[in-house]
């Protein structure tokens, strides 16, 4: 093993031995070190590879290149580094510790099989590192680090590009994706031009400020460490998946869409957990400030935040955990309405629900015990109990029927098979398996149900604080008791049940909605849609065709 070192401004080829010093292209197992112009970025050609690669000044890579380590920026020297039209850089590892990297054009792409980095300090100040993919450009790593403190740290994407934090593949054009069990963490600002798709961990770091001005769609977690603030305040779309409070003072930072003026919505509807004396959540609106912060326990470890100014509804945040004898106050500086824990008696972390020990023996018992009493009528219930088809094996799958408030004729066993989520936590994620076309959630609520994009699917929730996540067409959602969470972008039939809940739909598929008396929530999009509301429901009309059918008084907007 050597190391190598290329000064200058011509570029050149990779494999030109008279680049080097000392003489001699470098080989896979060599350390180099790319010196560039501080001005004009030189180009060097590939084929190129190398154990580790350094590089300061401006650097545009044509061709083909594998590293073991790639690094930009050196002390006060910076490095910027452009991938090519058509080039390809792969990287076991990358940090950019000073400087930039431009992935540009059709057919370029960055692959780091481990952690991206970007960021450093110099001087005890911050340092601005870049990260943009544009025109069609693709960027991959396994995890992505914005380092604090980082304040000028960012990411850019823009329509044509992706860039996508874990190795899953398959990133959608103009997104900014966190896979399943990936994390992009710290301290910066992020943009993507269709927003960003979170089945991981997004997360601000401890102290520092994590600002998105794009919207998160998804399941996953969006976490606030100690002192940390994750912003959304920006973001005029609406946000989904758990935000979650690791530390004290940390700061979640929200804002609002759909409307403007007392209309407006808050911009977060996923569950919140961990939110205790210290944290902040703030909400920003434009000329009707949240004024008032009014808690309903909606089950043991859930509940609603009902935000309001002086007698108006201006929609509400669902908290999981044990909210019993706490006191909220609000403090109001412009729009900004700052809301924290005054008192608590209470200590609200989660308290998972043990599945029913009939789980797996006793289905009829299975179906009495995960569903809320009252919720469902004999009929129903009888209809479900004989579809019911018990699965060998110890996994816990079973077999369960549609069900409705009104009950409907029980299925045959062969399209009732269903993934049986027993003993799940709050905050669990649950996908219906392939080959099965139901999900029963245990007891407990707080979990998220997934239809991972099956047709004719069925979800059945239970308990408060469920999200329920439908991508397939002709799928039929149920909610148990309590404030849940209904995410449409096909087609399907959403039974909400009777607590506050919010049903959001995209795209262009039929949407039909029946909720219950608790006060609910419903935006449509392109589609046709039609709503029973059987509650004080408000109801924002898309671009498709609506019809809405009041029992009691419903508001459509």
């Amino acid at each position: 093993m050597a190391s190598k070192t290329r000064v200058g401004t011509a570029g050149g080829a990779w494999a030109a031995d008279a680049g080097w010093t000392p003489a001699g292209a470098p080989t896979a197992v060599d350390d180099t070190l790319v010196a560039g112009p501080a001005g004009a970025a030189q180009t060097i050609t590939g084929p190129g590879a190398a154990s580790s690669l350094t590089l300061t000044g401006n650097t545009v890579l044509s061709g083909s290149f594998g590293f073991g380590a790639l690094t930009a920026g050196q002390g006060a020297a910076s490095g910027a580094l452009t991938v090519g039209v058509g080039s390809a850089v792969a990287a076991g590892s990358a940090n950019i510790l000073n400087g930039s990297v431009l992935v540009s054009g059709a057919g370029s792409k960055l692959t780091v099989a481990g952690a991206l980095s970007l960021g450093g300090a110099l001087g005890g100040g911050s340092i601005s590192t870049v990260l943009t993919a544009e025109r069609g450009a693709v960027v991959q790593a396994g995890s992505i680090v914005l380092q604090a403190p980082g304040t000028l740290n960012a990411i850019t994407v823009d329509a044509s590009s992706s860039v996508e934090a874990g190795m899953a593949g398959g990133a959608t054009m103009g997104r900014l994706t966190i896979d399943a069990g990936a994390v992009l963490a710290g301290a910066g600002a992020i943009t993507a031009a269709n927003g960003i798709v979170n089945s991981g961990r997004l997360e601000a770091a401890a102290g520092a400020t994590l600002a998105l001005s794009s919207p998160v769609t998804g399941i996953g977690t969006l976490q606030v460490d100690a002192g940390a603030d994750l912003s959304l305040r920006g973001v005029a779309g609406l946000n989904t998946g758990t935000a979650v409070f690791a530390g004290a003072r940390g700061t979640l930072d929200l804002g609002t869409y759909a409307s403007a003026g007392v209309n407006a919505l808050p911009n977060f509807s996923g569950t919140i957990i961990g939110f205790t004396t210290g944290n902040v959540i703030t909400v920003t609106r434009a000329g009707v400030p949240v004024t008032s912060a009014t808690y309903t326990a909606t089950g043991p470890n859930a509940g609603t935040l009902a935000l309001g100014n002086a007698g108006a509804d201006l929609g509400s945040l669902t908290l999981v955990g044990n909210y019993a004898g706490a006191s909220f106050q609000v403090a109001v500086v412009g729009g900004a309405s700052s809301i924290v824990i005054a008192s608590s008696t209470t200590t609200p972390t989660p308290t998972p629900t043990p599945a029913p020990a009939t789980a797996t023996t006793d289905l009829a018992s299975l179906v009495a015990t995960n569903l809320p009493v009252g919720a469902y009528s004999t009929a129903a219930l009888a209809a479900a109990t004989a579809g019911l088809a018990k699965l060998a094996g110890s996994s816990g799958l079973v077999g369960v029927a549609a069900l409705f408030n009104g009950g409907i004729a029980a299925p045959s066993t062969a399209t009732a098979n269903a993934a049986l989520a027993a003993g799940f936590a709050a905050g669990s994620t649950l996908v219906l398996p392939a080959g099965f076309n139901a999900l029963l959630a245990p007891g407990g609520g707080a979990v998220s149900l997934s239809d991972a994009g099956i047709a004719g699917a069925v979800l059945v929730g239970n308990g408060a604080g469920d999200t329920f996540n439908s991508t397939g067409t002709g799928v039929t959602l149920v909610g148990g008791q309590g404030a849940n969470v209904f995410k449409v972008s096909g087609s399907a039939t959403v039974a909400t049940g009777d607590g506050k809940n919010t049903v959001q739909a995209t795209g262009s598929g039929a949407v039909q909605v029946t909720t219950g008396t608790g006060g609910s929530t419903v935006v449509l999009a392109g589609g046709v849609s039609t709503v029973q509301a059987n509650g004080q429901d408000t109801v924002f009309g898309g671009a498709g065709t609506a019809r809405v059918t009041a029992a009691k008084g419903a508001v459509a907007i």
